[in-house]
């Protein structure tokens, strides 16, 4: 799946597997040659893919890539419009 959206942000999903670092690497710096101060986020499925991400990533000195979990990123833009303010 490769979408953008009505605002410019672009959408990749990336199965699982042995080469899923290696992708979301490529895409990064696809992203940074674009916009190499702008702002990454990657939705990940759990705390402990993230913390495997961001150590793989680190080496590479990635900055301004922000990871998280579907469901915080859900909450960070909705937060308000359930009763509850946005982080």
């Amino acid at each position: 799946m490769n979408q953008e959206t009505e605002n410019g942000a672009r959408i990749e999903a990336v199965r699982p597997g042995a080469d899923i670092f290696a992708r979301v690497e490529e895409l990064i710096q696809a992203h940074r040659r674009d916009d190499p101060f702008g702002l990454i986020t990657v939705v990940v499925p759990s705390n402990y893919s993230s913390y495997y991400l961001r150590r793989r990533l680190a080496p590479g000195g990635y900055f301004n890539v922000e990871l998280t979990r579907l469901d915080d990123l859900a909450e960070k833009i909705g937060g308000s419009h359930i009763g509850r303010p946005p982080l």
